[in-house]
């Protein structure tokens, strides 16, 4: 039976156990393909908790040192921070709880990851629950967003993260250009579109210069939109929003 994308990243958010997908085709599927859907959704839930754990084994490496460990422990602490001053963690997990799988000291990024049971209830029982956040430093200072948690590495993270309309325009050939959590696509024709333009960012029409209190001024020679990066919200699950700022 072939799932949806929906269904698939359901399966894939940590290993389901046969119990729970029973219940999920109970209240997704029409009588007479529950049965099908909920082995459907264990067998991909099983494979998806297989790749995830081979693909773990690949990065593993000897005991690091001492050092390393402190390292690891300081991007966690970091990542921390800014995910409870931008509200990203979770009612189940924080990266407090995870670890750093993917760290690139050049480009200043680094990818944590949770994956642990969660005691929701008596009545519901133990569900596993996964998260990652994509953090590092820029010149504004740390950040952090939060992605999927089936997300393990860094350029993953930064392609989940752009939206598909600046993917498109780099793809024509356009110009973007970037300031912090914003990007700005040239537009093909057309007045400048400033809708999505975040709280805090400023843009001069006169100057053509996109200001922001923490970032770098921006100058703009061409029509443009502005597009929001993308990140899951914490605030309903399996939602979307926007950066903060």
């Amino acid at each position: 039976m072939n799932l949806t994308a929906d269904q698939k990243q359901w399966a894939a958010t940590g290993p389901r156990t046969r119990k729970a997908c029973q219940a999920y085709a109970r209240e997704h599927a029409p009588r007479g393909q529950r049965g099908k859907l909920a082995e459907a959704l264990y067998d991909f839930s099983k494979e998806a908790a297989e790749l995830r754990q081979e693909r773990r084994e690949a990065r593993r490496v000897e005991p690091t040192p001492k050092l390393q460990d402190r390292l690891h422990n300081r991007l966690i602490t970091i990542t921390q921070r800014q995910a409870t001053e931008r509200r990203l963690t979770t009612p189940t997990c924080s990266p407090r709880q995870g670890t750093v799988e993917d760290y690139d000291p050049q480009r200043r990024m680094w990818l944590i990851n949770v994956e642990q049971k969660y005691h929701y209830s008596n009545a519901f029982g133990d569900w596993w629950v996964s998260a990652s956040w994509l953090a590092g430093h820029d010149d504004s200072g740390y950040w952090a967003v939060r992605v999927p948690g089936t997300i393990l590495d860094i350029d993953e993270a930064l392609d989940w993260i752009t939206p598909a309309a600046v993917r498109k325009a780099e793809s024509e050939g356009r110009q973007v250009l970037r300031q912090g959590d914003v990007y700005l696509v040239e537009k093909k024709r057309g007045p400048d579109n400033t809708r999505d333009l975040p709280r805090r960012h400023y843009f001069d029409p006169e100057t053509r210069t996109l200001s922001h209190a923490d970032h770098a001024d921006v100058h703009i020679p061409w029509p443009f939109r502005a597009y929001a990066q993308r990140q899951l919200s914490s605030t309903s699950r399996g939602a979307f929003g926007r950066a903060g700022d």
